[in-house]
């Protein structure tokens, strides 16, 4: 009689196929973000002072990924799609963060001769200055629950780049406020390049933000709450109509025992 909470579409589907659940007891409950700390005038108080602190130039198409654990083997993807860019001139340059216990990959930097092109700084606490330094957010996990990045970075104007199994990315309209990719380096590397063109990447970015204002924090608190009062409701009901159920049948046999007494 309980009820699943899933943060996309994809969890909500995974649910029920491994675990065998009905339609009606799982409920998709989106997370959602601060509209109001993180805004697209973050990025425009802070965008050239991070920038100049990060060395990046106003001509240079700034990425910026957010490593997770299960993003590893992506790496080789990101890495090719660069030196494509790199060789046809394309000026990008890569910021690679991290949780505490990720560890971005600069082995694989040197490797592909990327240091010139990839900086690694390392855990990041704060993302809200990247955010507003960044011109894309770069999300290639190849699976993800739903990535929150995505929606912040919206939320600060910023528009994305990702996988269509993130289940985040089904919020977005690909082509409007998200560029989604599942080929190779060359697919992910024409993605990228899309974004050169500074009017459509502004148009994403307002596209994007409308789209993260369409999820605030209290509409995903508001529906958790619902469903919590659902529960209640319903296992209250259930627990009274037991009581009249157990009162009928006490009922019941009280009147046998009166009658074979009699």
């Amino acid at each position: 009689d309980s009820i699943v909470l899933a943060p996309s579409q994809i969890v909500a589907n995974d649910y029920r196929v491994i675990h065998d659940l009905a339609p009606e007891r799982v409920r998709v409950v989106h997370p959602g973000v601060d509209i109001k700390m993180l805004s697209p005038h973050v990025r425009k108080l802070r965008r050239e002072t991070v920038r100049r602190k990060l060395g990046i130039d106003a001509k240079t198409l700034l990425l910026l990924a957010l490593a997770v654990d299960d993003q590893q083997r992506t790496w080789h993807l990101v890495f090719r799609a660069l030196r494509r860019l790199a060789g046809k001139g394309v000026p990008t340059h890569l910021i690679v963060g991290g949780a505490k216990r990720v560890t971005p990959p600069q082995r694989l930097v040197d490797r592909f001769g990327l240091a010139d092109n990839v900086t690694v700084v390392g855990p990041i606490d704060d993302r809200i200055p990247y955010y507003a330094a960044a011109d894309v957010l770069l999300a290639p996990t190849l699976h993800a629950p739903f990535s929150l990045s995505l929606l912040e970075a919206a939320a600060c104007g910023l528009p994305s780049i990702a996988t269509h199994r993130n289940g985040a990315a089904e919020l977005f309209t690909d082509g409007s406020d998200i560029h989604l990719f599942d080929g190779g380096p060359a697919d992910l590397a024409d993605r990228v390049e899309r974004f050169c063109d500074s009017a459509r990447a502004e148009r994403m970015g307002l596209a994007a933000r409308r789209t993260a204002m369409k999820h605030p924090l209290d509409r995903s608190f508001s529906q958790v709450v619902e469903i919590y009062q659902e529960v209640v409701t319903a296992r209250a009901r259930a627990v009274r109509d037991n009581g009249v159920v157990l009162a009928l049948e006490r009922a019941t046999d009280s009147d046998r025992v009166h009658r074979r007494a009699a």
